[in-house]
Parts: C-alpha cells; structure tokens; sequence
C-alpha cells in the first residue's frame, strides 16, 4: 500500500473512513445499529424428508403388492433426497459466521436417515417378495 501526497512522498497518510463522525457533536451522528438474525437450520427440509419416510413406510406397511413396494421404494428415494437438500442446505447456512445449531437438527436429520432407510427397504422387499414369487400385482 502506498501512500502518497500530491506530491507523490509520504507525507500525508490517506484520510480514515470515519473522519467524518470526529468532527460531529455528541449525539448528532447517531446511526441505526442493525441487529443481525443468527443463521438456523432448513426445518423445512427435514420435516418434509421425514414426512416422506414416514409415508413409505406406512404405505409398505398397510398395503400389498410388487406395485406398492415401488411406490414406497420411490418415496423411501425422494426422502432420502430432501435429506441430501437439508445437509446442502445447512452446510450452506454453516459457512455464515453467525450460525445457531439446533440439537433437534442433528437428531432429526439423523432419524430421517433411518427412516428413510427402512421406508426404501421395505419397498424393496415387497418387491423382492413378489418377484420371487412370481406374483406382480
């Protein structure tokens, strides 16, 4: 960094950016001080992939069929993609200094996961089952 007068020495530094709050009387340079929202994590996400897992399994469970196993194998897959959104998502909202981490965040996500592992597991088998058994409804 080089400072240099008209002249090109150093002999007058450059101005500093608040020079213009010394000069102003007590009181008169009052500025807004902004508050800043701390960075929390994609709820939105999480609740929807356990939704999504927690409907293929029901749908696993209740109904029957080849069929049905891959209705909730596909929503067991959509699930674990809003899984993949949320931890995009949250990384995103991590890099931000101001971060609050929540405890039900990590649980949740974690709780998505295996449901959303057994949601396409399940799936899976109703289908294994009537493949196997030559059966596909």
């Amino acid at each position: 960094m080089s400072w240099s007068a008209p002249d090109g020495g150093w002999s007058s530094p450059p101005p500093r950016f608040d020079a213009h709050a010394q000069s102003a009387a007590y009181g008169q340079d009052q500025r807004e001080v902004e508050f800043v929202e701390p960075n929390k994590p994609p709820l939105t996400w999480l609740l929807v992939s356990l939704g999504l897992a927690v409907a293929g399994i029901v749908v696993a469970l209740i109904l029957d069929g080849a069929t049905i196993g891959l209705v909730a194998w596909i929503i067991g897959v959509l699930s674990i993609s809003a899984i993949a959104l949320f931890t995009a998502a949250d990384a995103k909202r991590q890099e931000s200094g101001w971060y609050t981490p929540s405890a039900f965040a990590d649980w949740g996500r974690r709780a998505a996961i295996i449901l959303a592992l057994v949601a396409v597991a399940a799936g899976a088998w109703l289908i294994a089952n009537d493949v196997a058994r030559g059966v596909w409804t």
